[in-house]
């Protein structure tokens, strides 16, 4: 697909009544402890805590890479699932190249919703499939009733299984509107499967989502070059998951130019509610920033 095609990813399973059909769980969230690692990517299994009963093509997952109780900054990796079932799936990790691979106490936190469900939770919900031969980025709409500002959170789904497949890549948004924004994709340097086969699970909410035990806000990066740190407060009290995401919703440069492809990711979430967040544009960019850049996080009180 060329670079500003639109696409209409809401699709049929998120139309008609929201959560139709769902008889079991319609969200759940957890975390998965991440080994240390020296080996490009990691790979480990998930099991959620209920199995879903719908089938895995109307399950959306979301991942974040978190190391609590972080005293150094962790170079920049990127996080991928894989292997989606009703009974859970796989996470991958993989450092940007150049880097050592060593992350002691390392953990992903993950949140999976039933697409068509997300409306009485607060979310709309999609899959947007890419393919080997797209353009950085694509322009995808929204369904209607939401309001701006609009959030959104994202992850890259594998359709496959490898343990040893690299498919890390970075993804970020740009250009957000109440109907439509731009779902930006990069491989990091050293991704070794292409994008074939691959898609991108997509969470959109307003800031003000309170069910479920979310909280949700956004934080506004200044200029920086290689990497920057920042401490945001969210309120949020002992809350257990974290999803963070890089968006481009201030930018007003021509809407053809594309910024830097960026990782984000948690250095810590302490007990009070304090979460600090980095990011770095991935090799083989500049490694500068204007201070466009913002990060969307999304956190949950208590996992199940």
């Amino acid at each position: 697909m060329s670079f500003g095609g639109t696409t209409n990813s809401a699709g049929a399973a998120g139309s008609g009544e929201a959560g139709a059909g769902v008889a079991g769980p319609e969200l759940q969230s957890g975390s998965r402890a991440i080994p240390m690692f020296t080996s490009q990517p990691s790979c480990h299994s998930v099991t959620f805590p209920e199995p879903f009963e719908v089938a895995p093509s109307r399950l959306r997952v979301l991942a974040t890479l978190v190391h609590p109780d972080s005293e150094i900054t962790h170079d920049p990796s990127a996080v991928w699932t894989q292997s989606i079932t009703a009974t859970g799936f796989e996470v991958c990790v993989s450092e940007d190249r150049s880097f050592d691979g060593e992350h002691p106490r390392s953990r992903v936190d993950w949140v999976a919703l039933v697409e068509d469900a997300g409306p009485s939770l607060g979310f709309r919900s999609a899959r947007e499939p890419l393919a080997a031969a797209d353009s950085p980025c694509r322009v995808v709409n929204l369904p209607s009733g939401l309001s701006a500002p609009v959030h959104l959170q994202a992850t890259l789904a594998y359709s496959g299984s490898s343990k040893s497949a690299n498919h890390a890549a970075a993804v970020w948004f740009e250009s957000i509107t109440a109907t439509q924004f731009r779902l930006c994709v990069q491989q990091l340097e050293n991704a070794e499967g292409s994008l074939a086969s691959t898609s991108v699970d997509w969470f959109a909410y307003a800031p003000s989502i309170a069910t479920s035990g979310f909280s949700a806000g956004e934080f506004d990066f200044d200029d920086f070059s290689d990497v920057q740190c920042e401490t945001i407060a969210t309120g949020c009290n002992n809350c257990e998951n974290v999803q963070v995401r890089v968006n481009h919703r201030r930018r007003s440069e021509e809407s053809t130019s594309l910024h830097g492809a960026t990782l984000a990711w948690v250095e810590d979430f302490d007990s009070s509610g304090r979460l600090r967040v980095c990011a770095r544009e991935i090799s083989g960019e500049n490694q500068t920033h204007d201070g466009h850049m913002s990060v969307d996080w999304l956190v949950r009180r208590k996992n199940d």
